[in-house]
């Protein structure tokens, strides 16, 4: 795959994670990249939510059809 034993390594173990003080800012949405396909005030607000909000309103963990007996 053309990586290195250093860069393998470093997969492998990666740095721990250093969590900020601040959550990181979504980047602007650039237009000139596939994107969703939502009217344009859906998809600004979709593109502005934070990781926490885009998980707790768009999460559904039950199966849409309960599993049979």
């Amino acid at each position: 795959c053309g990586i290195s034993d250093d860069e393998l390594a470093a997969l492998k173990h990666p740095a721990p994670f250093e969590r900020p003080d601040e959550p990181v800012a979504q980047p602007e949405h650039d237009a000139s990249m596939p994107s969703l396909h939502y009217p344009p005030p859906v998809l600004r607000a979709i593109m502005g939510m934070s990781d926490h909000d885009m998980w707790n309103n768009v999460s559904f963990p039950d199966p849409p059809v309960p599993p049979s007996d």
